[in-house]
């Protein structure tokens, strides 16, 4: 069990934290863990592991490691070498999946990191220039008979062509090229997948998936004959095609796959949330609550544009978060004097839980930083216990 034993000081050697092994002695003494607060969860729940002690026995003043999913789901989606044997491919598909989810484990995987990031910034840049005037071109829609009913009763057929501005071809070839390869990516990662169902519902793999469906989608509706001027008839699937090319921006969230403060962030929020649930309720009481009283004190006013509750809702929500727009004001004394009450709930509002989420963005931050420096340390103390080994053996031979 022990890493090394040093004859010199009749010492068996752990290279284990020193500091994680208090919690583990008390442990033995008295049935419960407790989490040292300078220890990393991450790396405190890998020491328990080590130990053979469960986090089950983790106190529930310190359960809070167990409860974030970050930590959890790392324990359990942990790939070993036993978890590909039993699986068919079961060698190929190990390679394929430490290449894939392991950046750091060669130059190979790195590089093929960085070009992934490299297509997720280039579909992203090309999605936003075709949409720039001056980098599009005309396509004429296919000519179609329009009959018109004249003052004078008389009825003429004329030959209509309709046409409409759409990105240069350049940027759908772009847009293909990179789609291409999203698709190749999470299918290897799907193929490589130890447990399928568990991958397709990882956040991030989800994203994946959003980003290439709706391209699929369109090309789909191409195949079954529902071009653009059926599109216009068809109102619904107009929409449905208007969402699905809004929906080709999420694959900006792929870079959270290779972005540790995009990570950061996210796991901010996660740890935010009570604090983000109660800012969501008490703002939105306030919305209602304003929206309500500007209404019935503006709406008999000339021009107003407080026409109903619900109007008045974008006017209450850009003046509670203090953005202040501008294009609806009220015109009353009293109404502006609501306002200034909503500006005023506004800023208290939104400043308490900010306060609370930086505190946990700096906490974040320090437990990656911690993390990192304990990975330090265990090279240092590999480092030092491999040193003593060779000047014990070099001793021995002479």
């Amino acid at each position: 069990v022990a890493d090394a034993y040093i004859a010199r000081e009749d010492a068996y050697y752990f290279q284990r934290s020193p500091y994680a092994f208090d919690a583990v002695f008390q442990y033995y003494a008295t049935g419960v863990v407790h989490r040292p607060p300078e220890i990393c969860p991450a790396a405190f729940l890998a020491e328990l592991e080590f130990w053979g002690i469960s986090y089950r026995s983790i106190g529930s003043c310190c359960a809070d490691i167990v409860a974030r999913d970050r930590f959890e789901e790392k324990e359990e989606e942990k790939v070993d070498n036993k978890t590909f044997d039993n699986l068919m491919f079961g060698r190929v598909r190990r390679k394929m999946w430490t290449f894939l989810e392991r950046p750091g484990s060669s130059i190979q995987a790195k590089a093929f990191e960085l070009s992934s990031t490299l297509f997720v910034a280039i579909s992203v840049m090309g999605l936003s220039f075709g949409t720039i005037p001056d980098f599009q071109v005309t396509q004429y829609l296919p000519a179609h008979n329009e009959t018109i009913l004249l003052p004078n009763g008389t009825i003429t057929v004329i030959e209509k062509i309709e046409e409409m501005r759409v990105e240069h071809q350049i940027f759908v070839l772009t847009e293909r090229i990179c789609i291409a390869f999203f698709t190749v990516e999470y299918c290897l990662r799907l193929f490589a997948a130890p447990r399928k169902f568990r991958f397709t519902l990882k956040p991030l793999n989800l994203v994946d998936l959003m980003a290439i469906v709706p391209f699929y989608l369109e090309l789909l509706l191409t195949l079954c004959g529902v071009d653009d001027k059926k599109l216009r008839d068809l109102r619904w699937a107009f929409l449905v095609v208007r969402i699905l090319r809004v929906l080709r921006v999420i694959r900006i969230i792929k870079l959270g796959r290779f972005s540790s403060g995009l990570q950061t962030f996210g796991m901010t929020l996660q740890r935010s949330q009570k604090q983000l649930q109660m800012m969501t309720i008490v703002l939105l009481t306030g919305v209602v609550f304003f929206s309500t009283m500007i209404y019935f004190l503006e709406k008999d006013e000339d021009g107003t544009p407080f026409t109903s509750i619900p109007a008045a809702y974008w006017w209450c929500i850009v003046t509670m978060t203090t953005v202040g727009y501008g294009d609806a004001v009220p015109a009353t004394t009293m109404g502006k004097i609501i306002a200034s009450a909503a500006i005023m709930c506004g800023v208290l509002v939104l400043a308490l839980p900010i306060t609370i989420i930086v505190d946990n963005f700096i906490k974040v931050a320090q437990d990656e930083q911690q993390a990192e420096q304990q990975r330090m340390d265990h090279l240092r103390q590999e480092r030092r216990i491999q040193s003593i080994l060779n000047k014990e053996t070099s001793n021995e031979d002479s």
